[in-house]
């Protein structure tokens, strides 16, 4: 999640690595176009950034209705919500209230079984929304092992 908000401009790391100047890469290197290192010092602190939560909904959230992809809205976005939940109840809590917000809300029984899924996925550290990743099945892992570079072509 290495920007959280897209209404942010700020790029926030996750845990994981940072290509910053005067660092040299193949390509060239990267450099500072106002300021220094010895800037560092001044800029504002992790706890002065947004909080790293998706957006509330879509801009066509209000209209959308059975058929046009209100499910799947909704379970994309309580898939990205579910890493900040503290326990199922929170999540189901943020599912019911983003669910009120759809032109033609789905049932109850709908919202439970999206988050039910969605906590699932999370607890069994399946939840890969909002997450940067690449996902291979084994038949691609077992030729990447005996041609590393088969899957290029």
């Amino acid at each position: 999640m290495i920007r959280p908000r897209r209404d942010v401009p700020l790029d926030i790391l996750g845990g994981g690595y940072v290509v910053a100047p005067p660092s040299r890469v193949e390509r060239g290197q990267y450099q500072f176009l106002e300021g220094s290192l010895d800037d560092l010092a001044n800029l504002p602190k992790l706890l002065d950034a947004p909080p790293a939560i998706p957006p509330d909904c879509p801009p066509d959230w209000g209209s959308m209705r059975d058929g046009d992809g209100r499910n799947a809205a909704l379970f994309r976005q309580i898939g990205r919500a579910a890493h900040q939940c503290d326990d199922f109840d929170q999540l189901l809590d943020y599912a019911r209230t983003q669910n009120e917000q759809f032109g033609e809300p789905m049932t109850e029984a709908e919202v439970l079984k999206s988050a039910n899924s969605i906590w699932k996925y999370t607890i069994e550290g399946r939840n890969w929304f909002g997450r940067h990743s690449s996902r291979l099945d084994v038949n691609e892992v077992d030729a990447l092992v005996t041609a590393p570079y088969s899957l290029l072509n």
